[in-house]
């Protein structure tokens, strides 16, 4: 029927109190306290955050993609997929700022192995001799 409102069981959570974290079994809950300020750089977002004594948990409307690296105040800290296109990143106590710099897998530790290897490899193999055909 037109105009009919539908109820959802259960209910969809609102976004701004609460966050899905892949790979999460239980519920936690983090304080929404404080202010942040955020700078996008390209492939790198600069968050700063004010201190506080306990963690905290920070979503950025943007898409989770696994080349993303973070660190909290110089640190390494782990990126989370949350809201299931979104990254999510635990902020420790005392932390003031979060950085994200995207890292394509070229750059990447694996990637420089795959590389290497692939030189390696390439090296050892005989020459490959190429003929035209029907010139």
């Amino acid at each position: 029927d037109e105009g009919q409102i539908v109820e959802i069981d259960p209910p969809i959570p609102d976004p701004r109190s609460h966050s899905v974290v892949e790979g999460w079994g239980a519920e936690r809950a983090f304080p929404t306290t404080g202010t942040l300020d955020a700078s996008f750089d390209g492939d790198r977002v600069m968050v700063r955050v004010d201190p506080a004594a306990e963690d905290r948990f920070l979503v950025l409307n943007e898409r989770y993609y696994p080349g993303w690296r973070a660190t909290a105040d110089g640190r390494p800290a782990e990126i989370l997929p949350t809201n299931l296109v979104m990254r999510g990143v635990i902020v420790p106590a005392g932390v003031t700022a979060i950085e994200l710099q995207y890292v394509p897998f070229v750059f990447s530790g694996y990637g420089h192995g795959l590389l290497v290897l692939g030189l390696l490899v390439s090296r050892r193999l005989p020459p490959i001799s190429l003929q035209s055909v029907g010139a």
